[in-house]
């Protein structure tokens, strides 16, 4: 039997942390990004002594765990045993001390032993020291980031908010946090067949939307629209693009202005691409828009969600970068070539990245959803643009690779035409004038940090 003791202090009071612990989807929340977990089951949550099941790896070779909770006790902590059938468990007690003001101590208790220790199967780093060690220390981070974010929004009570796209990267873990804050979440969704009642049916190709879902809400986050990353950008393509944006947007938005108790705010999601690809930059949110397809999409996008601004909501427009997350995006996408020492710069190298971190993104949205102050375009990116060489370099030390085999220019644009050249070869400096003035606090505003934290290699004392 092997064991050991995590131990953080938390802005918080013992019983808010083990409220936030019991909530159904909160341990999906801690899950790492590293593990590429997928929760394939859920029963209960842990006050009600519940189970989840989760698929860890990729679709070819998985490791099944199964996440038991047992011994609940709002005043004193519960236990979790994680169980996988070939391997062993291990045991997560976890308890809560309070003490004085509004902070308390969690301390978390890890207990396992392995009943195989084939040193090589892929399943075995489950059980090494090293590895729960990094899943305990991503863990309490996570718990002490969430609630620092929860400072943003009303608690006076749960505020009831609608997010389109929740299923993509950001729409899920926006969702997560959201429903471990206590707050109640209804997805936008095509499929009328589910089973969840609380969904809000919509189909922007047929222009059909469940308004009466809509009435009383107290905030919309609209994050839908067709993958921009993913294939040629043929006619029909670009087509798609700019359609699932205008025109679901457009759906959106009159249908709120169409309500007796409308939100009080919409977020409507956009991007950097806004300001073009003719390499300017730094730009603020005064500046104009620039030149290519996605700006033009862009425009449109912003301009389909202002039917609502004629009943009082406050519109506010993201306009995102670079999303850095283990759990999807460009960043996973990379992982493979440059842990196999295969990565580098995309071309010159020089062009722009403004990028943000996906914990700093939905510390953003929480703040645009709480700060009645805010309205408009708001750019949603780090203060610390770094180039595309920069960006290989630091991902390369991160992982302890070279990150120094280039990917030619040529071959981008011949591999993927105008995709590749507006989103791999271009880049533009942007940088969060609005949030600097609102004195918005950056947890990653360095992109080595961002790195390590989403991929466990955090070091000591960073």
């Amino acid at each position: 039997m092997h064991s050991f003791e995590v131990e953080s202090e938390l802005p918080a009071k013992a019983s808010e942390v083990l409220a936030w612990l019991s909530r159904p989807r909160a341990f999906e929340r801690l899950l790492p990004p590293w593990w590429d977990a997928e929760v394939v089951q859920r029963y209960g949550k842990p006050s009600t002594g519940g189970t989840l099941e989760v698929q860890l790896g990729s679709k070819r070779r998985t490791t099944p765990l199964k996440f038991s909770f047992r011994d609940y006790n709002p005043d004193l902590g519960f236990s979790t045993v994680i169980e996988n059938a070939d391997r062993g468990s291990w045991e997560l007690a976890i308890s809560c001390l309070s003490s004085e003001g509004e902070r308390c101590r969690l301390v978390e208790r890890f207990s396992w032993e392995s009943r195989r220790r084939h040193s090589h199967s892929p399943e075995s780093f489950l059980f090494r020291e090293g590895h729960l060690k990094r899943w305990a220390a991503y863990r309490h981070d996570r718990i002490r980031l969430d609630f620092e974010k929860r400072e943003l929004l009303d608690l006076r009570r749960p505020l009831r908010i609608a997010v389109s796209g929740a299923s993509g990267l950001i729409g899920r873990e926006l969702c997560l946090l959201l429903e471990c804050a206590g707050h109640e979440v209804l997805k936008l969704v095509r499929d009328e067949t589910g089973e969840n009642t609380a969904n809000i049916h919509w189909d922007p190709a047929s222009g059909r939307i469940d308004r009466d879902g809509l009435d009383g809400l107290d905030a919309v986050v609209h994050l839908a629209g067709e993958n921009i990353s993913t294939g040629r950008w043929t006619r029909a393509k670009k087509e798609a693009i700019l359609q699932s944006r205008s025109k679901g947007t457009a759906l959106l938005a009159d249908a709120i202005a169409r309500l007796k108790r409308p939100p009080r705010v919409l977020l409507s999601a956009s991007a950097v691409h806004y300001y073009g690809v003719d390499g300017r930059g730094p730009v603020d949110e005064s500046a104009g828009p620039g030149e290519g397809f996605l700006a033009s999409v862009c425009r449109e996008w912003e301009k389909a969600a202002r039917g609502c601004e004629e009943v009082g909501v406050r519109l506010v427009h993201p306009r995102l970068g670079v999303v850095v997350s283990g759990h999807g995006g460009m960043l996973k996408r990379l992982l493979l070539p440059f842990s196999l020492g295969l990565g580098g710069p995309v071309g010159h190298g020089r062009q722009m990245l403004s990028w943000i971190s996906l914990d700093d993104l939905l510390k953003c949205f929480c703040d645009l959803i709480g700060n009645e102050s805010y309205e408009g375009p708001v750019n949603a990116v780090s203060p610390n643009a770094v180039s595309n060489k920069q960006f290989a370099r630091m991902l390369g030390r991160v992982l302890g690779r070279p990150a120094a085999l280039p990917l030619p220019a040529a071959f981008v644009k011949l591999a993927f035409g105008e995709m590749g050249k507006e989103l791999l070869l271009n880049g533009v400096t942007v940088v969060p004038g609005v949030l600097r003035s609102k004195n918005f606090r950056f947890r990653f505003a360095e992109l080595t940090h961002a790195l390590r934290f989403e991929l466990g290699r955090v070091q000591s004392g960073s």
